[in-house]
């Protein structure tokens, strides 16, 4: 009882505060059967002397064209759509278009190519007065009215978003906090929901019908999987921040990915000089110029270190990651390609380093044109040197770090702003020898360059034994938290993002190699302490390369995180699937997302009393146990089994799947397996029924990790669960709607 009363209470006291709300469209890229319809009403609506109808628009990709909104006439005389069209010709942005459909255009407003690439907001509001016969359309700050005669009198309209029978077309678009006003009804929707095809308005009442709806809380929690390509050799990736596209550099050729429209282009360019690329080449753009840099801290023609090749996976006989050295042509460790004539140009034939560094940081001073390198793992040791190499002045050393020591690491993340770098966490040792082991390292420093000035007013302690020639290359190093918590055991993406320059949050992509398979999360970390926090789902990871590699971009113009991996096939480190995954900023954390889905925001009286009449008549039957979960929190997203004589505790997220063993359970979770003492059915009911699902009389699968259905089964990665006969067609609904 007391646990039904806390379940109510908390449905009836919540409100949705999340900012991650909105209905995104399935656009022409589907078929006609699964693009999205929001029929708002499901039905004509009175509507006597006007109706507004006002919304926030955004699109997530400009090339497809179509209706937004249509108003339909019950008499079949007045009726108005609202749609998108791009300019193909001039490729400089497009227009939003009223019309009086089969009549004539009302309005047309055009819209920037950086309004429509940046998937802003805009605030949109269409009013039909009818009775004073006028039109009025606003766009953001932009105001427009004119007179139009409607050709019948009839009160009654639809209200439909998407396709609809008069155009199955639709742009790509996104819309939210959705308000529908007439002269003696108003109807306002939030769209604050993960899923349904119904939408809730502010006094938690249920209207419409939506047909394959997308939810944008989802973004917000759920990596997905935006491009996938099988390549035969390596690849350079550098990311385009300003213009959302992402450059894949071979030895012949050049792939340019435009993250707005999905577009892949390939072009060719001359080998004038043997431009080797192998795992360990980083690659820079320099916006000013308009070229890509490419950088090796050493090119060898074969790795001779037997013990090394055997650590990295190299067996005998196989071919070295490294590129053979052509006799013709020359080789550098630094060149740039103009992207202009697509030429390359050889800038460093020397080697930047004795040994090839695996692993470290690298990040590019575009203003100064300086490349940085810190850390990584070489010759059995890692380190911790910065290094650079001056671009202008033809200059390379390395630059003496003063102030709080950092550990020598690898896998380490970083971030450069341009006058600071922060080196957070990784994996390394107090003294750099490998063979002492490693331990995982969560900490935060940042290295700050100063000036002679700097350094003597505030520094004078170190100033003496500083050579001034060089005080251009000297920088200060500052620890800003370090935690020693035992239980932390992680490696980082190479970079590390910031959404916003005035926040003190940054993003970094972390992972484990305990196992062959692993799953990478998005970490949430701060400059303040060393609280962190796990924010969206997880990708699969295949960790048993040492050369596969994770990295995190951030594009300002699409308001989205980036994640590229870099998984290789074999030991030859040369074929290898590369893939990007996005999501949305701000993202919520698995509490978050699961409170999204669980709460409807029903808060009326009706509900209050239908619940409360619900509770009585469960009372006076007994059969509270039947009807409503036993879990004690469903809002937790974890849960505590006993398992070796310990209580563990296991994020609801990270499981995979629960199966029956006689008088026991076995939760299966990417990296690990627990034996609980507990039947499948009592057990079931600690977890949540809309996350967890049973497939199978022995089985229940966790839905959110699904990643393939195929006849009577049902796949989480490489492993596939069989379907029960009677579950089969509730389980297809379930997962496919």
């Amino acid at each position: 009882m007391k646990r039904i009363l806390l379940t109510v209470i908390f449905c009836l006291s919540f409100k949705l505060v999340h900012s991650q709300s909105g209905l995104k469209f399935n656009s022409n890229n589907f078929s006609k059967d699964n693009r999205t319809s929001f029929n708002v009403f499901n039905r004509p609506v009175l509507f006597e002397n006007q109706v507004s109808i006002k919304f926030d628009l955004s699109f997530y990709n400009k090339i497809f064209i179509g209706n937004i909104l249509t108003l339909i006439d019950t008499s079949g005389e007045n009726n108005f759509s609202f749609n998108y069209n791009y300019n193909f010709n001039s490729q400089k942005g497009g227009s939003l278009n009223i019309n009086h459909i089969g009549q004539q255009k009302i309005f047309s407003v055009p819209i920037s190519e950086k309004k429509i690439n940046t998937e802003d907001w805009i605030k949109i509001e269409i009013i039909f007065d009818f009775k004073n016969e006028l039109v009025r359309f606003i766009v953001g700050e932009k105001k427009f009215s004119v007179r139009r005669k409607f050709l019948t009198k009839s009160p009654f309209y639809e209200i439909v978003f998407g396709k609809s029978k008069f155009n199955s077309d639709i742009p790509a678009f996104k819309i939210r906090n959705l308000k529908i006003n007439g002269s003696k009804s108003q109807y306002s929707f939030q769209l604050k929901q993960s899923e349904g095809n119904q939408a809730v308005d502010d006094k938690g009442k249920w209207y419409g019908k939506i047909s394959n709806p997308y939810w944008i809380a989802n973004d917000h929690y759920k990596w997905k999987k935006i491009f996938e390509i099988e390549l035969e050799e390596n690849y350079v990736v550098v990311f385009d921040s300003l213009d959302s596209r992402i450059f894949l550099i071979a030895k012949d050729k050049l792939f340019t990915y435009d993250l707005m429209t999905g577009f892949l282009e390939k072009k060719n360019y001359d080998d004038n000089i043997d431009n080797i690329i192998n795992p360990n080449t980083k690659g820079y753009l320099n916006h000013q110029e308009n070229k890509i840099i490419l950088y090796n801290n050493k090119v060898d023609e074969k790795i001779e270190n037997n013990l090394l090749r055997k650590k990295l996976g190299l067996n005998q006989g196989e071919i070295d990651f490294n590129t053979t050295k052509s006799s013709k042509k020359k080789s550098f460790n630094i060149r740039e390609l103009d992207l202009k004539n697509l030429s390359w140009t050889g800038l460093y034939d020397s080697d930047i380093s004795k040994y090839q560094i695996f692993h470290d940081n690298s990040f590019f001073d575009e203003k100064k044109e300086i490349i940085y390198s810190f850390g990584g793992l070489g010759n059995f040791k890692f380190h911790n040197e910065l290094k650079f190499y001056d671009l202008k002045n033809s200059l390379h050393q390395e630059m003496e770090i003063f102030g709080d020591k950092i550990n020598p690491r690898y896998n380490s993340a970083s971030y450069f702003d341009g006058k600071s770098i922060y080196i957070h966490g990784g994996v390394g040792n107090i003294d750099g020898d490998e063979s002492l082991g490693r331990y995982y390292l969560n900490d935060l420093y940042k290295l700050v360059f100063l000036s002679e000035i700097e350094l003597k007013e505030n520094y004078s302690l170190f100033f003496d034994s500083i050579n001034t020639s060089l005080l251009d290359y000297r920088i200060l190093s500052k620890k800003i938290w370090s935690s020693t918590k035992t239980n932390f055991s992680s490696f980082s993406s190479e970079n590390m993002v910031k959404t916003s320059l005035n926040d003190n949050i940054f993003y970094v992509m972390s992972f484990s190699k305990s196992s062959d398979i692993s799953h990478v999360k998005l970490k949430k970390i701060s400059d303040e302490n060393s609280k962190f926090r796990y924010v969206g789902d997880s990708i699969s990871f295949r960790t048993d390369k040492e050369a596969n590699k994770v990295n995190l971009f951030h594009s300002n113009k699409r308001n989205k995180l980036y994640s590229v991996l870099i998984q290789y096939k074999d030991n030859m480190f040369k074929s290898n699937n590369l893939s990007i995954y996005s999501i949305d900023e701000k993202p919520i954390d698995f509490k978050e997302f699961l409170s999204i889905k669980q709460k409807t925001s029903i808060t009326n009286t009706l509900y209050f009393v239908a619940i409360i009449l619900i509770i009585c008549v469960f009372t006076i039957a007994g059969k509270f146990s039947s009807n409503f979960s036993t879990d004690q929190d469903l809002q937790k997203d974890h849960i505590f089994v006993r398992h070796n004589r310990a209580d563990i505790k296991i994020q609801l997220e990270d499981i995979n799947s629960v199966e029956a063993l006689k008088d026991y359970v076995k939760i299966i979770t990417p990296n690990e397996k627990y034996i609980v003492h507990n039947n499948l059915s009592t057990f079931q009911k600690r977890l949540p029924t809309n996350i967890f699902i049973r497939i199978h009389r022995s089985t229940l699968i966790n839905k959110n990790k699904v990643t393939k259905i195929d006849k009577d089964l049902v796949y989480i990665d490489n492993h596939y669960y069989k379907i029960g006969d009677s579950y089969l067609n509730e389980v297809k609904k379930i997962l496919i709607s």
